[in-house]
């Protein structure tokens, strides 16, 4: 059920990225149609209307994004950190923008898998298992950008499901067959 919940949800925020990019990449040609048009400067409002139209769909967007219990990063081609919703947020903290995300997740396989995505333009999943200060397990799918929170194209959104309590669950599980089974045989 919750593997259910994770899957949706990460279709929600590739849809919403790319609604997100279209609704830019739309802004952008109307106001380059209004320029070409060589209008008199009365024209000027309808240029900044499209750029407020713009700007308040994507403080929608991210506040769906903040809604949305994963915990999702986007990062430059210098793996600085340029956003990251309100679960990142209480998971890494406050003050993390424009940091190296090595900073928050120290894992090579990871910072490899950006250099990847940005590289070849294809989304990677890889696992991730912390052990510091506790275990932790995350999912992580990582895509290239832009987004509406990015502009830039050599930017890569890092989507990390935690799994964390399944995967505990599975151990205890295991444990507990494996207890049971020993103390059966003794």
């Amino acid at each position: 059920m919750e593997l259910l919940f994770y899957s949706l949800a990460g279709i929600i925020v590739i849809v919403v990225i790319a609604v997100s990019r279209k609704s830019i990449v739309a802004g952008m040609d109307a106001r380059s149609d209004i320029k070409r048009e060589n209008k008199p400067a009365d024209n000027e409002e309808g240029i900044e209307d499209i750029t407020n139209e713009n700007i308040e769909k994507t403080n929608e967007q991210v506040k769906i994004i903040n809604q949305i219990d994963d915990l999702i990063l986007i990062v430059d081609k210098f793996k600085n950190i340029k956003f990251f919703n309100n679960s990142a947020k209480k998971k890494f903290g406050e003050n993390n923008l424009n940091k190296h995300v090595a900073t928050l997740l120290r894992v090579p396989d990871l910072l490899q898998n950006i250099d990847l995505v940005l590289l070849k333009k294809e989304t990677i999943t890889m696992d991730l298992e912390l052990s510091s200060p506790s275990f932790q397990f995350f999912k992580v799918h990582l895509f290239s950008g832009p987004t509406s929170s990015v502009d830039d194209p050599d930017s890569v959104v890092l989507f990390l499901q935690d799994l964390t309590d399944i995967i505990n669950a599975q151990r205890f599980k295991s444990d507990f067959v494996a207890n049971v089974s020993h103390e059966l045989k003794t």
